[in-house]
């Protein structure tokens, strides 16, 4: 494999990847995987989903269909549900058992995978933390009052933490973070970032 250099040193080129093969065209490699706006509504829903779902969910599914947004407005309903913080105990957190949390995440990436990959990186990866920060932030977080985002995606490499180029100094009290480029929109309030230690 070779690695790629960094971003000044080659040209941005979206169709090629980090092993310096062409990018994979679905269209060829997966002909299944055809735009589901070119089906017929009628057609594609050959689970009868449209059955299982209240007219609210039907319109929230149809302007979602082919966007590449997240539905902020589930976050109240998620919050209502007091499932974020899983398993942890404490803080406003339910405490379930390991089992009742992978059931729970499971029903949720049932219906959207992206929305299980919120909830999880919400309420787990950013909420076990230091003990000082699970008093600051897990109230608050487990109500989802405040939401937790992951700025682990850079270029060339994607979200593969071990070719990480971010940096964390310690300087003082606290950690610098020196980045070379992660994808976050931060709407967020609190972030879970990930960065190589120079020490």
């Amino acid at each position: 494999m070779t690695v790629p250099p960094y971003q000044d040193d080659v040209k941005n080129n979206e169709r090629t990847n980090y092993f310096n093969s062409p990018a994979l065209d679905v269209s060829v490699t997966f002909p299944q995987a055809t735009r589901a706006s070119t089906f017929p509504p009628c057609t594609s829903d050959c689970y009868k989903i449209d059955d299982l779902l209240t007219p609210e969910e039907q319109a929230i599914r149809l302007r979602y269909w082919e966007k590449a947004e997240f539905p902020f407005q589930i976050i109240p309903k998620l919050g209502a549900l007091r499932i974020a913080g899983g398993a942890i105990k404490g803080y406003g957190c339910p405490g379930l058992s390991i089992t009742a949390n992978a059931f729970a995440t499971a029903e949720i990436a049932r219906v959207d995978a992206s929305c299980s990959t919120f909830f999880l990186v919400h309420s787990s990866a950013a909420m076990l933390t230091i003990e000082a920060q699970k008093q600051k932030y897990l109230p608050s977080l487990a109500e989802f009052k405040t939401v937790a985002c992951w700025g682990l995606t850079e270029p060339y490499y994607g979200s593969v933490a071990s070719a990480l180029r971010a940096t964390a100094t310690k300087v003082k009290d606290f950690n610098l973070l020196i980045c070379f480029f992660i994808s976050v929109k931060w709407w967020k309030e609190v972030g879970y970032l990930k960065a190589k230690s120079d020490g």
